[in-house]
């Protein structure tokens, strides 16, 4: 669970702050985002008074977390790979979803602009485009 979380927390914190105003839609604000959500991880952590119990645990099944790391980027790496090379846009979504995209992408600051209508902002659902 923690993998999804940290990059929903780390996504959601760059969304909201970009929305407000205090980040702009660059590398170093996604990366600023990130080490908000490490610092306040690592800060739970120090705090956390029973964490020596999770530490047998882990030297005992330090294998198992390592493959399984591995099989994971293995297969996202791999995946990614084959939609490089079978970029298909046809279908019922994904020219809207592309334009979506690409409006976010090119946008300074949040919310982007609507690729659809001309002068008007994207509303609320762009959250998911922006993970």
């Amino acid at each position: 669970m923690a993998r999804p979380v940290g990059m929903l927390t780390t996504g959601y914190i760059f969304w909201l702050f970009g929305s407000l105003g205090f980040l702009d839609n660059s590398v170093g604000s996604i990366t600023l985002s990130w080490l908000i959500v490490l610092g306040v991880a690592l800060g739970l952590y120090l705090s956390w008074r029973d964490r020596e119990r999770i530490l047998p645990w882990l030297r005992r099944y330090w294998r198992l977390i390592i493959t399984a790391e591995l099989v994971f980027a293995f297969l996202f790496i791999g995946w990614a790979i084959v939609r490089a090379y079978d970029p298909n846009l046809a279908g019922t979504e994904k020219p809207m979803e592309m334009a979506f995209l690409n409006a976010i992408r090119r946008s300074h600051n949040f919310p982007p602009n609507d690729p659809w209508m001309s002068g008007y902002a994207i509303s609320y659902y762009y959250f998911g485009y922006v993970m």
